[in-house]
């Protein structure tokens, strides 16, 4: 188990998070650029940004 501000990892149960997302929704529905955005600014960029 690992937990912080970015990241929540628990092997036993196969779960990885970052900032509360899950991290297949993230490679499924995210680019790269908004996952380094969600880890730099802990939210998902809107539209404009």
């Amino acid at each position: 188990l690992c937990t912080s501000t970015i990241t929540y990892i628990d092997g036993d149960k196969g779960i990885l998070r970052h900032r509360g997302y899950d991290i297949k929704d993230l490679a499924e529905k995210s680019d790269f650029l908004e996952v380094a955005y969600l880890l730099i600014y802990g939210e998902l960029p809107s539209g404009e940004q």
